[in-house]
């Protein structure tokens, strides 16, 4: 048995149907045999309730952070997301984990500019979750600047990119690779911030 499964999270609500023909383009005529079409589970992470959200702790935040993006509820996010972040925390786990997420805050949520802004706004939610940032934020400042660190800021750019505007093409993946310039990973980190969809972040970065 495959049973397809999509897993979409936009700014609208999904109005596409659950059928895959519903979502390709229409074929040229006498091609219309030879397109797969089925049904497929739809879940909707747009708006998802607290209810709604299950699992281990790792597809919580996944959750929580994708059906948030786009309302830009920072506030919210943060206070679903530190306990959890904590709880990894206190049992020395998912460390690398960890930095993803924290990293992946400070670059879609706008208000968020530098590691202080981030500690400010994690402390109105928690305390605790304050000290957490201030443990990790040696490493977060030195992230992508050390000698084989390069490799950790490319993988944290596809993290983002892919939460925030979907499944990214092998092609784009190929090319955020071989960028070997920290500084230019930094800029097309910021790139991300500030667009609003995949086609303007790759006209603001200028892809070769």
């Amino acid at each position: 048995m495959i049973v397809p499964i999509l897993i979409y999270h936009g700014e609208r609500d999904w109005d596409k149907g659950d059928r895959l023909a519903n979502i390709l383009e229409k074929p040229l005529p006498g091609f219309e045999k030879f397109v797969p079409d089925y049904n497929f589970l739809l879940y909707d992470f747009s708006d998802l309730t607290e209810g709604d959200i299950k699992g281990n702790i790792k597809l919580k935040i996944l959750s929580y952070l994708f059906s948030k993006i786009f309302s830009r509820d920072l506030q919210k996010a943060l206070e679903n997301v530190i306990p959890l972040l904590l709880e990894l925390h206190y049992q020395n786990t998912a460390r690398d984990y960890i930095l993803t997420v924290l990293n992946y805050i400070t670059n879609v949520f706008g208000e968020i500019k530098t590691i202080e802004d981030l500690k400010k706004e994690v402390e109105k939610v928690s305390r605790e979750g304050r000290e957490m940032v201030m443990t990790f934020t040696q490493e977060i400042l030195e992230e992508g600047k050390k000698e084989g660190k390069i490799e950790n800021m490319q993988e944290m750019l596809e993290f983002s990119l892919e939460v925030k505007f979907g499944v990214i093409s092998k092609s784009l993946s190929d090319k955020i690779k071989k960028i070997d310039s920290y500084d230019r990973l930094q800029k097309m980190k910021d790139a991300i911030k500030t667009s609003d969809n995949l086609e303007e972040f790759k006209e603001k970065v200028v892809l070769q």
